[in-house]
């Protein structure tokens, strides 16, 4: 079974997707699955699932969705049955994954792996972080994103997917792809205007791209807003960085990047999209991880060899899985 929640809820068993039935039976499931391996209450299920409103016989309603649920996920369990998935436990219920078998706790086992290679090694801790985000297909939970029971959920997995965007440019900024994490950057300070983190980094990215007016404007933003919108100063660090910054200290200057032996270079521009890391040779061309500054989204750039690219065979191999991927 995969149970995935970032996105629109879904699950699937042997990679098939599972019908889970009405609105009110998939909340159920993503009740449950906001704490996994955590049993939930029968009242704070009813409470989460009803609210205010007052169905004749919400305890009887419940138990409807607890078998409807059972009988998606496990329809070859014995009759009468629990099975191993959904399973009741006073006083209430809890739906048993482990976290390889869930996207938020494989997200989580990355994040941590790559913070863990991030002083040691920022090429793989970036390769791995990169591997994290794009777990990632939406907003958690996004279905249920105005319903009480799914918030402190929503706020959690939105706060670490923030801290595993920062450190992945904490590890790109290690391996010197200053100039190709501004347009990035200044798309998240747009949308997080008082993380003073992220205004540290896009600091640290227009400075190291020879930008250095840029750089202090950025910080004079960052001092106006904190000292409107919440009456505070910088914190020590981002002063200590404008400081680093306006003397030229050694610690802010821009990190030699290695060279890959062939292909285009991380860095170029290619049709609207910046690409980051060459991430190796697949079949018909080298893939990289890229950014579309346009939207302000990661994607996977492949670059077609050129003997091949006018090819018509392959042209029609090309077409065909472009339309599989659409």
């Amino acid at each position: 079974m995969e149970f995935r929640v970032l996105g629109k809820l879904e699950v699937l068993r042997d990679g098939e997707l599972v019908d889970l039935g009405s609105y009110r039976q998939r909340s159920l499931l993503a009740l449950l699955l906001s704490e996994p391996n955590t049993v939930i209450s029968t009242d704070r299920i009813i409470d989460g699932l009803w609210g205010d409103d007052t169905p004749t016989d919400r305890q009887n309603a419940l138990w409807v969705y607890v078998s409807g649920l059972r009988k998606a996920l496990e329809p070859d369990r014995e009759k009468r049955s629990e099975g191993t998935i959904l399973l009741t436990r006073s006083p209430g219920y809890l739906v048993q994954a482990s976290p390889d078998e869930t996207d938020a706790g494989r997200f989580e086992q990355l994040l941590a792996e790559g913070r863990a290679l991030a002083e040691t090694d920022p090429d793989a801790a970036s390769l791995v972080l990169g591997e994290a985000l794009s777990l990632w297909r939406g907003r958690p939970f996004e279905e249920f994103t105005y319903e009480s029971f799914a918030q402190p959920a929503i706020r959690r997995l939105e706060g670490l997917r923030l801290e595993a965007v920062e450190a992945r440019i904490d590890a790109d900024l290690m391996r010197g792809l200053a100039r190709e994490l501004v347009s990035e950057l200044e798309t998240l300070v747009r949308e997080h205007p008082l993380q003073e983190h992220l205004t540290g980094q896009l600091m640290l990215a227009l400075y190291r791209s020879g930008r250095q007016a840029d750089c202090l404007r950025s910080y004079q933003t960052l001092k106006a807003r904190l000292g409107q919108e919440l009456g505070i100063e910088p914190s020590p660090p981002i002063r200590r960085l404008e400081e680093q910054i306006v003397t030229g200290h050694q610690a802010v200057d821009p990190v030699p990047r290695a060279r890959p032996a062939f292909g285009p270079q991380p860095g170029l521009a290619v049709r609207g999209y910046e690409l980051r890391d060459r991430l190796g040779e697949r079949g018909s061309g080298v893939l990289y991880r890229a950014f579309q500054p346009a939207v302000g989204r990661e994607v996977a750039i492949k670059v077609i060899r050129p003997e091949i690219a006018n090819d018509p065979d392959f042209i029609r191999r090309f077409e065909a899985e472009a339309r599989r991927r659409a």
